[in-house]
């Protein structure tokens, strides 16, 4: 990776923009190998990184540390970004969906405190409107079940919005309306593009 991204050093133009398996692992070796490799390619090559930073249910502070350490970085004068969405990724279910909730929601156990089986619960709730109700499950960004993380990677003034379709556009607005954030991610869009010299 770092003999490609020094192609950008050469040419003193570009942006490296990444996905790492840092904030998905609970492989602490893993997180400890690809954090310092992040630290390198934003340390050494001296052009703009950016990459994914999400948060997992499995490790939901990771993202916290790798907002630690991109600031560390820039304090040495990197110049390196958290990517992150401003919504909770998942995924809408039914059964009449492609993804069918009886195969993989965690989250139907806990319906077993209402006396009958999570399953026939789900099922019959899935069946409403003719089959045609949807569920949304949230696979990242959700651990805590509120919002309150996503603000603060969106606070980061090392992060910038990314991956979410129609994110940048339209949720920021809807949030800042729901839950009175500060006024400052309204233009994190632009600050993204200031980030990686696109602007």
């Amino acid at each position: 990776m770092l003999g490609i991204a020094s192609a950008l050093r050469r040419a003193g133009a570009g942006v490296v923009q990444l996905i790492s398996d840092a904030y998905l692992s609970t492989d602490l070796d893993l997180v400890a190998s690809e954090s310092a490799l992040l630290g390198r390619i934003a340390t050494e090559l001296g052009r703009p990184l950016s990459f994914t930073v999400q948060q997992v249910d499995e490790a939901p502070n990771r993202y916290r540390d790798l907002l630690a350490s991109i600031e560390q970085w820039n304090l040495q004068g990197a110049h390196a970004r958290a990517q992150v969405a401003v919504r909770p990724i998942g995924v809408l279910i039914g059964m009449t969906a492609s993804a069918n909730p009886l195969n993989f929601c965690r989250s139907v156990a806990g319906l077993a405190a209402a006396g009958r089986d999570p399953r026939e619960m789900l099922f019959d709730l899935l069946l409403d409107d003719e089959g045609r109700r949807l569920f949304y499950i949230p696979l990242m960004n959700y651990a805590a079940g509120n919002l309150d993380d996503v603000r603060d990677m969106l606070m980061s003034p090392n992060a910038i919005l990314g991956l979410s379709d129609a994110g940048p556009t339209a949720t920021p607005s809807r949030t800042a309306r729901s839950r009175r954030l500060p006024s400052r991610i309204g233009p994190a869009t632009a600050r993204g593009a200031r980030s990686c010299r696109w602007k």
